[in-house]
């Protein structure tokens, strides 16, 4: 099925149990969620979805830029999330192809990256894996997303 950006929104949401949010100005859909974790979806094109949340700002210190290169490099392979620089600020996004992408593949992108910004942020503010749990759907989506 082809979404607009609109029904992928709502399949997200409804999967999640979250209220229906409306799209701001600039058309981008906002939510807020538990454990200092956000998500915002946007289709710039109409044809690709944009999952994304903003990490914070640019690291000044040399030292740091070379860790997070590192986890990036290292993490490559694992997460599908990819992070980036825009202005002076840290992203963190994924794409998907509206017009390709089932119900399905959503739900389980939307809670990979979910689960992937869980894993950024613990790094990003220097705690240990050890000490993070990553995101967990439960309470947010249904168990095991069996729908």
């Amino acid at each position: 099925m082809a979404y607009s950006l609109s029904q992928a929104v709502q399949a997200v949401a409804g999967a999640a149990g979250w209220r229906a949010a409306q799209p701001d100005e600039l058309g981008v859909y906002h939510y807020l969620l538990q454990e200092g974790l956000d998500l915002d979806l946007q289709s710039p094109d109409g044809r690709t979805l944009v999952i994304g949340c903003d990490m914070g700002p640019v690291p000044e210190e040399n030292e740091r830029w070379a860790e997070i290169g590192r986890l990036a490099a290292g993490s490559a392979l694992r997460r599908a999330s990819t992070l980036a620089v825009d202005e002076e600020r840290l992203t963190l996004f994924r794409r998907l192809d509206l017009g390709r992408v089932s119900e399905s593949e959503l739900i389980d992108a939307v809670r990979d990256f979910l689960n992937d910004q869980a894993w950024w942020r613990s790094r990003l503010e220097g705690t240990s894996a050890s000490s993070t749990s990553g995101f967990s759907m439960a309470g947010w989506f249904p168990d095991q997303l069996g729908f």
